[in-house]
């Protein structure tokens, strides 16, 4: 429950932080905001401060012209910009000059574009910020199950995928208590969303194990993996982390590649034939890292950073921010390339209900794992809001580019219905992102 209110703070805060961005930004041109609204409608209260005007030789106070409005939804907020949303046709009352020159619609394209890229940067500046503080924090350290294999004693004994065995911030000290183990069997308590579970491991006896294992965690259908036979719980040999393998691979397009796989303790052999296209993964499979206890079919990972100095974090943070983005940026296109290509959801795309389930399982890794979470969140808003598609600040953006190609506004009814489109798309992703992802809770 805590870990659910933490998160709606911290989403809410982000969309607050965007409509800031739009806030600030028309102020410091200027313009009339009408609105600045904490959560959404119904509304709770409103307040509109008041400020001091000069008539003559003498000061008077005056109502302020933006009204702060408390709404009873607290999922974000909102701002309203005179004539962001609708222009003055020949059959309406049209404002004064003066008045006019302070609405959305009479602002220069520059001037409009950064009005409207305001959140987005804000975003960006808030995950930079965010980012900077959990390295400054440090992470606490665990020992995290990143890998079960199908068919194993670890997974016969109630072994899940990001369970987080407690009591341990090493797997040598995890993986010495089995072995000098005088019983049996040794009892660990892991963490799941579900909450805490008491499993056992067998004691005594050699473990395999395979440090710094290449553990295939899944595989995609139709993929040059699944065509040369690679299967979920193989260990690629050869390797010595993730990104090596990678390397490897894109090395080799359009080639075949000959791989030694551990499956079951014995060595066996694949050909595929990696793929040119550049855009998806040379063999469609996901990849974990980590320490592999070859008698259970256990895959564990240390998780956790130590705390950097204020500078460093703050440089490292940025850097952070970059890769972030570039890497939400390719995620976003492949999402539509299959959508268009294939009318399917990529795995790993999650929804709302999806964010929240990653939530709780990052909750439980500590306070600075769900701010790395709500970084994240906040530079995916940032990235996804910048791709020019209608209803979207990047959408809108373009249609101010457009307008500078043609020479002339764009008639306000095209825009808003193309908005409607983009938005109603939007939606519809949304909920079917959504039940996919409460198919799983269930599954």
């Amino acid at each position: 429950m805590l870990t659910a209110i933490i998160v709606i703070i911290g989403l809410s805060l982000l969309i607050l932080g965007h409509e800031a961005g739009h806030f600030f930004a028309a102020k410091l041109f200027k313009l009339r905001v009408d609105e600045f609204g904490f959560g959404f409608p119904p509304r709770m209260f409103a307040w509109r401060p008041k400020h001091r005007i000069k008539e003559g030789e003498t000061l008077r106070q005056a109502q302020g012209e933006t009204e702060y409005s408390f709404n009873w939804l607290p999922f974000g907020g909102f701002v309203k910009i005179a004539g962001e949303n609708d222009q003055f046709d020949e059959q309406s009352e049209k404002p004064v000059e003066d008045e006019r020159k302070r609405f959305f619609y009479a602002q220069t394209a520059w001037r409009r574009s950064v009005i409207i890229l305001a959140g987005v940067f804000m975003n960006f500046l808030l995950g930079w910020v965010l980012l900077s503080a959990v390295l400054a924090m440090g992470i606490p350290g665990a020992v995290v199950v990143t890998g079960v294999t199908p068919s194993s004693s670890a997974l016969a004994a109630g072994f899940k995928e990001n369970d987080i065995i407690k009591g341990y911030t090493l797997v040598g000290d995890l993986t010495a208590e089995i072995q000098k183990a005088k019983t049996g069997a040794i009892s660990v308590k892991v963490l799941r969303e579900t909450g805490s579970v008491a499993l056992e491991l067998a004691g005594q006896g050699e473990l395999g194990l395979i440090p710094d294992a290449v553990f295939v965690s899944k595989v995609l259908p139709d993929s040059p993996a699944e065509s040369a036979g690679l299967r979920e719980g193989d260990i690629v040999k050869g390797f010595s982390s993730i990104g090596s393998f990678i390397l490897y691979v894109n090395a080799n397009r359009g080639e075949r590649i000959e791989l030694e796989l551990i499956r079951n303790g014995k060595t066996v052999s694949a050909a595929p034939i990696v793929r040119m296209d550049t855009e998806k993964g040379g063999l469609g499979v996901f990849l974990a890292g980590g320490t592999f206890l070859s008698r259970e079919g256990l895959l564990l990972t240390e998780v956790g950073t130590s705390k950097k100095n204020i500078f460093a974090a703050i440089i490292t943070g940025g850097e952070e921010t970059l890769s972030l983005s570039w890497l939400t940026l390719k995620g976003f296109g492949s999402l539509i390339a299959d959508l268009v290509t294939r009318a399917s959801l990529q795995e790993g795309v999650v929804g709302p209900i999806g964010i929240f389930s990653f939530a709780n399982q990052a909750g439980q890794f500590g306070f600075s794992n769900l701010l790395y979470l709500i970084a994240v969140i906040s530079i995916n808003l940032a990235v996804i809001n910048l791709v020019p598609f209608p209803a979207l600040d990047g959408g809108r953006f373009f249609l101010i580019l457009l307008e500078k190609i043609k020479g002339s506004p764009i008639s306000q009814k095209i825009e808003g219905a193309i908005n409607t489109v983009g938005f109603a798309l939007i939606i519809l992703l949304m909920l079917a992102l959504s039940v996919r992802d409460i198919a799983k809770l269930f599954l």
